[in-house]
């Protein structure tokens, strides 16, 4: 996660996603929500994004970022998706 660049991570995934994604997509990790918008620009087909983040300040960058430009339903969650692993 990189909170003034896009990420090597994050720009490969940029550079791969397909218009045909559709139905619910989760995006975990997040960040400040770049694939969220990337998919409302390219993927009219997505029924709703489930955007996730263990870093609060990420989701609350997510939430504003996908109020602005979100052509479908979202939620955006605060949660640590490592937390009841063992």
């Amino acid at each position: 996660f990189s909170w003034d660049h896009v990420d090597t991570g994050t720009a490969l995934l940029l550079r791969h996603i397909l218009a045909g994604i559709g139905g619910t997509v989760g995006d975990f990790g997040c960040g400040i929500g770049v694939i969220g918008a990337r998919l409302s620009e390219t993927s009219p087909n997505i029924d709703r994004l489930y955007a996730i983040d263990a870093c609060h300040d990420a989701v609350v960058a997510t939430e504003k970022n996908l109020s602005e430009m979100a052509s479908f339903p979202y939620q955006t969650l605060w949660a640590d998706m490592g937390d009841d692993l063992d």
